[in-house]
């Protein structure tokens, strides 16, 4: 439709996308039903890394604090910091 566009495919994940939130330096970070949390080049979408995996999925991903820390948050109430 116009005025929305896909500058970009971050391919990587082996489920469903579940949340998505991009730190104050552009890095990308997206959980999935796959149980993985990952970071992404906000520049050309390479993989930059794969944090630890929570006992969870998360739904809500935030980026926040002076160091990019990143926070996810489950159904069930758990939170993640990383």
């Amino acid at each position: 439709s116009a005025g929305w566009r896909v500058p970009q495919s971050l391919v990587g994940h082996t489920g469903l996308v579940t949340a998505l939130a991009v730190g104050p330096d552009g890095t990308v970070y997206t959980s999935s039903s796959d149980g993985k949390v990952r970071a992404w080049s906000g520049t050309d979408g390479a993989c930059l890394r794969i944090l630890p995996s929570p006992p969870f999925i998360a739904l809500s991903l935030v980026v926040g604090g002076p160091n990019g820390t990143v926070y996810g948050s489950s159904v069930s109430g758990e939170i993640g910091v990383w």
